[in-house]
């Protein structure tokens, strides 16, 4: 008899971040944790793999046998996959919508699509976008066996990832010099909330549009997409450089890109590593007492940032997430960022001299974290979800 339980088919493309591969690894293991049947369909970009795998979808199909595809970012069409004839599919979208729109509009609107962030969901309606939208927060691994306790690690503080230009600077200003002056008035507006309200940025923007009598609908599309990715990198850009600059004097890694006008402005209190992949920036937070996360656009869910630290043993300075606050406690399992700096380089040379007062909120965090934050719990709910019909969300995935 065939099982009604559906298998799930994990896209695993070989030239992917390592981040992802992580994600679709423990998302795999999940599902099999969770009684189902689970396999990696390579996708190494090529004819011939791809070739096998649309032979394989259409056996499989053929076959009457319940199996769900589960991707990132939409992949189905670069896989040459007809939407309308796969059983299930669920794709998780990390980000805006507005980054993948061409991918979500010609999607079949059977996909359950996953967002990373509650505050998205107001994006994809405003959009006009109908596929059943359900909350899977970035999560993240089981945590490592016998981490080092701090006392034992050698780096303070690590952020990792980007800061491509200085606030103000002349890539700042390029970045909408083409635009009207009345798109650059609305992207101010749009950043101030973004920043000081938490407002997601693309309906900050929308909103500081509606405010100047425009109808972004009817405007230059291409110049909508530019003014939100500008309100975007200016909210990254100036909370990471109003917190990575406030830490001059402490013992600072910096483990990813930064541009030069950042580097000099930082090398003479900052360890700038090379990233060179994954795997190996997790070996450098094996080291790390604090590791930063500093996020604006995940502010209504959580970074993977914040789970790899705790999973390593580190405790989290992040970016304030109305998500976390349901489990985390500001001071006791994780550091939010104040909205005003003065004084926090203080705090943090305190926290950093308690060794013990740090292991303690490393276990408060993992504790939290083990229960309901793992990759295994979100596969579980989202196997959950593609078994039940289009109401029966999960109490804990419902908006």
């Amino acid at each position: 008899m065939t099982s009604s339980k559906p298998e799930f088919w994990i896209i695993l493309p070989v030239k992917v971040a390592g981040w992802a591969h992580d994600i679709l690894k423990n998302l795999s293991w999940g599902f099999a944790a969770a009684g189902y049947k689970s396999l990696f369909v390579i996708d190494y970009a090529t004819e011939e793999s791809r070739e096998r795998i649309n032979t394989g979808f259409m056996q499989k199909i053929a076959s009457g046998e319940p199996f769900v595809i589960v991707d990132l970012f939409m992949r189905m069409k670069m896989l040459g996959i007809p939407p309308d004839l796969v059983p299930g599919h669920f794709t998780h979208i990390g980000d805006s919508p507005i980054h993948h729109f061409n991918r979500v509009l010609s999607s079949s609107p059977e996909t359950v699509i996953g967002i990373p962030d509650r505050r998205y969901r107001e994006i994809y309606e405003t959009l006009g976008f109908q596929h059943k939208l359900v909350f899977v927060p970035y999560s993240g691994c089981d945590p490592i066996a016998d981490p080092l306790p701090m006392a034992d690690r050698d780096i303070d503080l690590l952020f990792t990832g980007t800061l491509g230009m200085l606030p103000g600077s002349d890539a700042w200003n390029e970045m909408v010099a083409d635009l009207p002056d009345l798109y650059k008035d609305a992207i101010d507006e749009a950043l101030i909330r973004t920043l000081d309200e938490e407002m997601v940025a693309f309906m900050a923007l929308a909103r500081a549009f509606e405010r100047r009598g425009v109808d972004w609908r009817e405007e230059d599309a291409a110049a909508v997409v530019k003014a939100h990715q500008a309100v975007e990198t200016y909210a990254e850009t100036t909370r990471r450089w109003d917190i990575l600059s406030a830490m001059e004097g402490l013992n600072l890694h910096f483990m990813g890109d930064a541009s030069d006008d950042v580097s000099a402005k930082m090398w003479s209190y900052t360890k700038f590593h090379r990233f060179t992949s994954f795997d190996d920036m997790l070996e450098v937070v094996k080291r790390t007492k604090i590791l930063i996360n500093i996020c604006p656009k995940l502010a209504g869910g959580s970074h993977t940032r914040i789970w790899n630290g705790i999973a390593y043993g580190c405790v989290n300075a992040t970016t304030h997430s109305s998500y976390l606050d349901e489990d985390f406690v500001d001071g006791v399992d994780i550091i939010n960022f104040p909205d005003d700096m003065t004084g926090f380089k203080e705090k943090l040379e305190s926290l950093l001299a308690d060794t013990d007062g740090l292991d303690a909120m490393v276990a408060s965090s993992q504790a939290k974290y083990t229960a309901r934050h793992l990759w295994r719990h979100r596969a579980a709910e989202i196997a959950q979800v593609m078994m039940e019909g289009p109401t029966d969300v999960p109490a804990d995935l419902r908006f």
